[in-house]
């Protein structure tokens, strides 16, 4: 009976060991494997910035260069650090004297899409492997490349390649009204903290 439980643990965690280095093998090292789901741990907090991740572009599609980004990460990098116990709309984190990283991340993501920016999302995560909290930041997929945007800790945006496979490990992602868990979720999140700092 004890040789039987061993083996069908030692069973299990070979098939979870072949799964994992299967979806590392098929989705590469530089991209970022999103699944949509109807619901995120952070939907019920989020309720009151919905309509602005929902919002769509006032005008068409055009070119945003990194350039432009770098210098709306620099403003919003020189915005004071400060935990809020809610999300603060970008019109609030404008008009106060301190914003949080989930606040910066949503007046980027705003910026972009006001701009008129495409492929880009709202991410909740870790920073590192070993972090205790989540973070926020912005991802942006482009045709130079794809970047980590971070105004909470960076000054200018980033490729996701050099950030490392321990850095910016997404959890769940926000596009439009679409919702993304990571397929590495699971794995990452070793608890379950309310909400971002």
């Amino acid at each position: 009976m004890q040789l039987s439980a061993r083996s069908s643990a030692r069973s299990r965690c070979f098939g979870l060991v072949i799964v994992i280095f299967g979806v590392s093998c098929v989705t590469g090292l530089g991209e970022r494997p999103l699944v949509e789901v109807e619901a995120t741990p952070y939907d019920r907090q989020m309720k009151r910035i919905e309509p602005i991740l929902a919002a769509k572009a006032a005008g068409p599609r055009r070119e945003i260069t990194v350039r432009m980004v770098n210098n709306w990460l620099s403003l919003l990098r020189s915005i004071p650090y400060e935990v809020a116990a809610v999300w603060k709309t970008p019109a609030e984190t404008e008009s106060e004297t301190s914003a949080d990283c989930k606040a910066k991340a949503l007046a980027l993501y705003h910026k972009m899409l006001a701009s008129g920016a495409s492929h880009f999302r709202l991410v909740v995560g870790k920073r590192t492997a070993f972090s205790p909290t989540t973070h926020c930041w912005v991802e942006w997929d482009t045709s130079e490349g794809d970047f980590v945007l971070d105004p909470t800790l960076n000054w200018m945006a980033y490729r996701m390649e050099d950030c490392g496979p321990d850095s910016y490990m997404a959890l769940f992602a926000f596009e439009g009204d679409r919702k993304f868990r990571a397929l590495h979720a699971a794995i990452v999140q070793q608890d379950r903290e309310p909400l971002p700092e």
